[in-house]
């Protein structure tokens, strides 16, 4: 009978490996096929007519917090669908608009505010009172903020000297700084393992002149540069950033273009291989990369376009109505994006449901849906 035994493994197993692995692999490599935005947002919250600068899900996914450029901060209950809290920052001097970006710490019981022109506020999610102020060095800081450990015990937000500053929210104490992370800091991106944080700013040649975004990364806690890229093709500063969760694939974006100028405002690269994968010459109004680093949201104007990181593949997109899209965000679970819009609004689409829509409409096409 060692005969028998000798064929299965020395025959049929190697044959039936090399079958089913690569259907494996291909079905794996399919996986995202199945993602669809839904036509319609799930819900949708009104706001003041102004635009939104950030919208940030809370860890469990079950609140939404939104900053518009008057300074206002808003909480909602994506359960009950109602309004939680509403909080006015007052303004400084002069200045009518201010951008504020925002940040869940810790278990969600704290949000962080990382104003334009004053110092970063720490909140309580369940009132919108604040706890406690984190301390200037004087410098003033600029409206990008992201948790770096993984239980949200500590941020980092950028100066407007560009310096990173990390700070513990539980006590308000400054735990490091990280010297001449770039001059005008617009966007930071800290990557899902902890060990790598990316910076986007305005980027000056000869004479100090712009002529270029550029894009970095650092090394936590040692701050080491690991990937240091201009975007050549781009508008002067980068406006947004996602990094991959292993810190594999770096995305930038420049905001808005000139239609044929040849300027690139959506660029991805290869860490690795310190390689441009894909550009698209396109507006971009927010994004934000999916949890498991797939998947890539943003906004093109007033659409919702959902691409795949490695391709810049379009996997879905939708039209929100006429408004611009300003910024975007998952949830923690990668189950739901939201938008802000230059007109007050936010909307929350739910991919659970657009695959279920996409399998009715296979369903139908098969004969085997409708009445």
């Amino acid at each position: 009978m060692n005969w028998i035994k000798d064929v299965f493994l020395g025959v049929f197993l190697p044959v039936a490996f090399a079958l089913v692995v690569p259907f494996a692999a291909s079905r794996a490599a399919s996986a995202d096929d199945d993602v669809r935005l839904p036509a319609m947002p799930e819900m949708e919250f009104k706001m003041r007519r102004w635009s939104l600068s950030s919208v940030a899900f809370s860890p469990n996914g079950e609140y939404l917090a939104s900053a518009d450029v008057v300074r206002s901060v808003y909480l909602w209950n994506l359960k009950t669908r109602v309004k939680a809290w509403e909080v006015s920052l007052p303004p400084v001097g002069a200045v009518s608009e201010e951008e504020i970006a925002l940040t869940f710490a810790g278990d969600g019981k704290m949000l962080v505010l990382a104003p334009y022109y004053r110092d970063p506020l720490v909140l309580d999610a369940s009132s919108g009172k604040t706890l406690r102020t984190l301390g200037s060095d004087g410098e003033g800081f600029a409206p990008a903020v992201s948790s770096w450990r993984k239980d949200g015990t500590e941020m980092v937000v950028t100066s407007s000297s560009g310096n990173l500053h990390f700070w513990n929210p539980l006590n308000g104490k400054e735990t490091m700084v990280l010297k001449g992370a770039g001059r005008n800091v617009f966007s930071l991106q800290v990557a899902k393992d902890a060990a790598r944080i990316a910076l986007g700013w305005e980027s000056y040649g000869l004479e100090n002149k712009l002529d270029s975004g550029r894009m970095l990364v650092r090394k936590l806690p040692s701050g080491r540069i690991v990937f240091d890229e201009r975007q050549p093709h781009s508008p002067a500063f980068v406006r947004h950033l996602a990094i991959s969760p292993n810190g594999e694939y770096l995305v930038g974006a420049s905001g808005k273009v000139v239609r044929g100028s040849g300027d690139e405002a959506l660029v991805c690269w290869s860490m690795d291989r310190r390689e441009r994968l894909w550009s698209k010459e396109e507006d971009c109004g927010g994004l934000a990369m999916s949890p498991d680093g797939k998947m890539l949201a943003y906004g093109s104007g007033s659409r919702l376009v959902l691409c795949d990181v490695r391709t810049g593949t379009t996997l879905s997109s939708t039209t929100y109505g006429t408004q611009t899209i300003s910024a975007v965000t998952f949830s923690g679970d990668g189950t739901s994006i939201a938008i802000g819009t230059d007109d007050g609004a936010v909307a929350v689409w739910n991919l659970l449901l657009g695959r279920e829509e996409k399998g009715s409409a296979r369903g139908a096409k098969n004969g085997k849906g409708g009445r």
